[in-house]
């Protein structure tokens, strides 16, 4: 089996290849096939997954609009190897709002190494999919939709883009790989009440969308991307679209405008196109902020604080006055933060906040100031330099509308009742850098605690539901590069011979890539 899908509740609906020849001589039946969320087969003969989700599901149903997530993973990329030691927090945290989130998971792997380990963490979840394809079929999938939308493409343009797609797909981070047209490609596996798609990573964890996403604003925008807190000072700030989340409206004037972007817009384009440009955050948010056709809103809501507290609640940074006395309140004030809120919809815009024009700068006119830190190359940058913020807590929008840039700030909302008055909610958190660390791994070991209480700079203590402490992982002295961290005076992760080794093969298959295509078109 080339593909296999996993529906709503962990289901598994796949075909067997006895079936497969027969519905190639019944291709009548393919309709009733999709219907019934089984399989789609195509000219190509490889098979293609159908809609899964169902408008009777009970997903989206709620009062907020409803925001489909694609999760995409492939076993060793980039190094790596398995799911996070905090994937059942994840599916937790999306599990807990089926009216706000659905969470579409693709692997990329062989029918025999799909994950046993993701299908029985989705049992009985209403609001996450779980598909796995073959990696030829993952890639097939894009040929497909993009030769469709350029009106037709020649075999041989067909098996040559695929056969450059695989050699891509061997090369980098899988969920790196085009999540721009996630949605376009994989259209049928976006939920049909969907306001919103976009693309996530693996090692976050979601707060309360209800009462964190800013949906007045979000709903007059094309992209919605999320942002660390600037702080209380003005000068120069990132105007970026995260690779670990970015979400896009769901219609089709936005469709329009998104397959712009160079490797999507012409056949020419995509053999054109650089092997960087589409497939790393800074090139995809170059393109999402500057295209005019697209409107863009960035928001504070990824925490980055130093006190943080999960549970069913979702994410709470914890006041650091009142630490003593949220940790000594039971686990159970942590599991459901919506009565503490009393609007399930807060609005975004409030007559105490402050607005302003701003002039946002690209980094392909305009040297980058050197404050500004990267991890990509300058020209794909934009950043700008509005005021700060009335107080060092306020929320920042950044919006674009009709080609026009505004900043605006407003008052936090902090809990304002209860055992967890004080606290803040926030949209999510990403464990992008402390999911290195010796004691955060050490999570793995552990059955993973309804609450758990972090300190960034101490450690994390998850608690039993009597308050009773379920274990301590203290922080432990490390030195730490962007592959992982070690005890001091160990070699770190990114200077091994084992990095060495992968780096040295994803030259070398850069290198083939190069090399096809200078024989291809005569570079």
């Amino acid at each position: 089996m080339g593909t296999l899908v996993y529906g709503a509740g962990g289901q598994l609906r796949a075909l067997n290849d006895g079936a497969r020849r027969l519905f190639r001589r019944r291709r009548y039946l393919l309709a009733l096939l999709c219907f019934l969320g089984l399989y789609c087969l195509v000219s190509s003969s490889a098979a293609r997954p159908c809609a899964i989700w169902s408008l009777d599901d009970g997903v989206g149903a709620g009062a907020v609009p409803l925001i489909n997530l694609f999760v995409i993973h492939k076993a060793g990329a980039w190094g790596g190897a398995g799911w996070p030691a905090t994937f059942e927090w994840l599916v937790a945290s999306v599990t807990r709002q089926p009216h706000a989130l659905a969470i579409t998971i693709i692997e990329r792997a062989e029918p025999e190494h799909c994950s046993a380990h993701v299908q029985d963490a989705i049992k009985d979840t209403p609001n996450i999919q779980y598909v796995c394809m073959t990696e030829s079929d993952f890639w097939a999938e894009h040929v497909r939709y993009l030769c469709d939308h350029w009106g037709g493409c020649g075999r041989r343009q067909r098996r040559e883009m695929h056969g450059d797609l695989l050699l891509v797909g061997d090369m980098i981070e899988a969920h790196a790989t085009f999540p721009n047209i996630h949605g376009y490609v994989f259209r049928d596996l976006v939920h049909p009440r969907a306001a919103f798609w976009g693309w996530t990573d693996t090692d976050l964890v979601f707060g309360d969308f209800a009462q964190t996403f800013p949906y007045d604003l979000a709903l007059d925008h094309d992209i919605v991307a999320a942002s660390a807190p600037g702080g209380g000072g003005g000068g120069p700030q990132l105007v970026l679209a995260h690779g670990h989340f970015t979400l896009v409206r769901h219609r089709a004037s936005t469709a329009a405008a998104m397959m712009r972007f160079a490797a999507f817009a012409t056949y020419a384009g995509f053999e054109n196109v650089t092997l960087y440009q589409p497939m790393d955050e800074g090139p995809i948010s170059s393109f999402l902020v500057r295209e005019p056709a697209l409107d863009y809103l960035q928001f504070d809501g990824l925490h980055t604080g130093r006190y943080l507290a999960y549970g069913g609640a979702g994410v709470l940074e914890l006041s650091p006055d009142l630490l003593g006395a949220h940790l000594a309140v039971p686990p159970a004030a942590f599991e459901r933060l919506d009565s503490a809120l009393p609007d399930p919809y807060p609005a975004s815009v409030t007559d105490r906040g402050v607005a302003a024009a701003i002039e946002v700068h690209a980094g392909d006119a305009t040297p980058v100031p050197p404050e500004v830190a990267l991890w990509f190359p300058p020209e794909f940058a934009n950043w700008h330099s509005g005021a700060g913020p009335p107080a060092p807590d306020w929320t920042r929008y950044v919006s674009k509308r009709g080609g026009k840039w505004t900043q605006r700030f407003e008052p936090p909302r902090y809990i304002e009742h209860g055992p967890l008055k004080g606290a803040r909610s926030w949209l999510y958190v990403h464990w992008q850098e402390v999911k290195k660390r010796a004691h955060f791994k050490a999570l793995a070991a552990h059955p993973l605690p309804r609450v758990a209480i972090m300190d960034g700079a101490g450690g994390i203590l998850g608690l039993e539901a009597d308050n009773s402490p379920a274990f301590w992982l203290p922080r432990q002295d490390e030195d730490c590069d962007y592959m992982g961290c070690v005890p001091p005076g160990q070699v770190t992760p990114g200077k091994s011979k084992e990095i060495a080794e992968w780096n040295a093969a994803d030259v070398a298959k850069r290198q083939q890539w190069y090399a096809t295509r200078r024989k291809r078109h005569g570079w």
